[in-house]
């Protein structure tokens, strides 16, 4: 089967191969993929939130059912077990004087402080009517509205006699800030059960409710009503108003489809929570996603299609290019050998290939070698370029302090010179860091012989650094440009210091002073220095090292110039951290230290 489909596939060329081969598992991946989204994905998502949302749903039942469960235990604490409660619903207050009421009064209202409003601050009005319709309320009333009080209380004495003693909640005509959680009460004994002594009615907060209603999560689609036995809103957390609600719960035509709705009872007063879910809006991301993901599947195979036919136009005028390529290549791959039995362009390809890999595999070795010599040529170079300047610049010290007749400051910076040269000229081409400080601390001993106290040097580098190898003398040229060009003309006294940072990576090592500064054609000729560019032989040391840090590490690593202030100079040399020498084979990361 294999070998049927092979050939089969040998009878295109490469621009039908590739149509043939590809185009299908294209779309069939496609087709995939779009299944597996909406079918399988889309509908765990729904049922993931819908399921959330029940849960939230059964939640907040269960937090009314608590609040009117607490109500109920309170107020039964309130009516049943307390005694100058019992003796108020029970006297007739006719004919007791107004100092007896007012004492009577006192005690209901100790009580109804002490178990009713002092623990619950949603409580907002406490209204208790006994067996003979006297009213006691915890707030002031006047003769105009107790009347209003009573009458308000008549419209809801019969619902909340149907229940027998059981809370049932309302809303207060005025104050829709305001519901009302009433019970009426019976005399607590078998035989007398059914003979009614009062009538309880306490205005709460709606907010108290609201709070307990209203979902955290996607409030925007999800809305939760409070109603009654006969389908009345009570409390509506939704920002649409009573009319449009009833209208949904009701199922007209004109929001059918778009509104999914949940019923679940409480335990008390025959009401309801009822969860409105706008689906448009709670799925809005979903359709938003599902439809951008259809037009991305259609834009995507539509460039895939459009690019698998360019490739295929493009595959035989890219092969004779690559062929070209290759006749001209020197690149090594000594087991880089194809076999190609087709009978299309790669053939070709394959025999060029292998033909070139020929040629490379003699002259790689001779490639190679001749590349080390040239780069090692380069550094010799670079390297006695700099030995001279700088023993002429330490000799012209040495020639100014025998004027002076300093003949044991002479003897030295001899001595200083010698090993500083025995440094320079003997030994490997990197050394640590802690080496070359030592060194550059001799030929600082032998500037401040010339100087005196004309320049002061500070060192400022962490030993955790010593460790780290550069190539020698990188410090010393930059030290010296920083005295004979930097410093050595100020009239006042003359500064330079030496500073050392890392990072992850690389090494930073600062010499900074408060010279005249370096010109500015200088810093921009250091910046894009080439191998054509002509340098002046007065700063012939900063390029030299420039050119020997590119060489050795590359062009993203080397020396950066910057002013200091309104004058002065700092140069700092990036180079990779290494605690061993530098090898040819090493790869180090391509930074920008600039």
């Amino acid at each position: 089967m294999k070998r049927k489909l092979q050939n089969f596939f040998d009878q295109f060329c490469i621009k039908n191969k590739i149509i043939v081969a590809c185009l299908p598992f294209i779309i069939l991946s496609y087709v995939i993929v779009f299944v597996s989204v909406t079918l399988i994905l889309y509908e765990q998502m729904r049922t993931m939130v819908y399921e959330q949302t029940r849960q939230n749903i059964i939640e907040k039942t269960k937090l009314l059912d608590t609040l009117l469960r607490n109500y109920d235990q309170m107020t039964t604490n309130y009516l049943y077990y307390t005694k100058d409660i019992q003796d108020y619903l029970v006297t007739d207050q006719a004919p007791l004087s107004q100092e007896e009421v007012e004492k009577l009064h006192r005690r209901v209202a100790s009580h109804t402080a002490l178990l009713l409003t002092d623990q619950n601050a949603e409580i907002m009005q406490v209204s208790l009517f006994n067996q003979a319709g006297d009213l006691y309320t915890n707030n002031a009333i006047y003769s105009n509205t107790l009347e209003t009080a009573k009458a308000y209380a008549d419209s809801i004495h019969a619902l909340a006699s149907a229940y027998h003693g059981k809370l049932i909640l309302e809303t207060v005509p005025g104050k829709p800030h305001m519901l009302t959680v009433a019970r009426t009460v019976y005399i607590p004994t078998l035989q007398q059960s059914n003979q009614e002594i009062g009538f309880l009615l306490l205005h709460i907060s709606r907010s108290a409710l609201e709070s307990q209603l209203r979902m955290q999560q996607n409030s925007d689609a999800i809305f939760t009503l409070l109603t009654d036995a006969r389908g009345k809103i009570l409390i509506n957390t939704s920002g649409l108003d009573n009319a449009q609600c009833e209208a949904i719960l009701r199922g007209d035509d004109a929001q059918k489809g778009r509104y999914t709705v949940d019923r679940r009872a409480l335990s008390y007063s025959g009401c309801f929570v009822t969860t409105m879910i706008d689906e448009s809006v709670l799925f809005a991301d979903t359709y938003r996603l599902f439809r951008i993901e259809i037009f991305a599947i259609l834009v995507s195979v539509s460039i895939l299609l459009f690019a698998i036919i360019f490739a295929g136009n493009m595959i035989s005028a890219q092969v004779s290019r690559f062929i070209r390529k290759l006749n001209e290549t020197r690149q090594i791959d000594e087991n880089a050998y194809i076999s190609v039995e087709s009978k299309d362009e790669f053939q070709q390809l394959g025999v060029v290939y292998n033909n070139m890999l020929s040629r490379i595999d003699h002259l790689i070795h001779t490639v190679y070698l001749k590349e080390i010599l040239t780069q090692n040529a380069q550094l010799e170079s670079l390297q006695a370029q700099i030995n001279p300047h700088f023993l002429y610049n330490t000799l012209d010290c040495v020639n100014s302090l025998v004027d002076m007749g300093e003949k044991e400051s002479v003897k030295k910076v001899v001595t200083s010179l010698a090993n500083i040269m025995r440094m320079s000229i003997k030994g490997d081409t990197f050394i640590t860091l802690q080496e070359d400080l030592s060194y550059i601390r001799q030929y600082i001993f032998i500037q401040k012989m010339r100087f005196q106290d004309k320049i002061l040097f500070l060192t400022e580098v962490p030993e955790s650094l010593y460790q780290y190898y550069i190539p020698k003398l990188t410090l010393q040229p930059l030290v010296e440009n920083a005295i004979i060009h930097g410093v050595s003309d100020l009239t006042e006294t003359g500064m330079i210091g030496i500073f050392g940072r890392e990072d992850e990576h690389r090494l930073y090592i600062d010499i900074k002073d408060n010279g005249n500064g370096m010109p500015p054609e200088i810093i921009e000729q250091l910046r894009q220095m080439d191998d054509t560019m002509t340098i002046s032989s007065k700063h012939i040391g900063i390029f030299n090292i420039q050119r020997k840090l590119q060489i050795l590490y590359g062009t993203d690593y080397g020396l950066t110039v910057t002013g200091v202030s309104s004058h002065g100079t700092s140069v700092t040399i990036c180079i990779p951290k290494s605690t061993m020498p530098y090898r040819k084979d090493t790869d180090y990361e391509a930074v920008d230290c600039r």
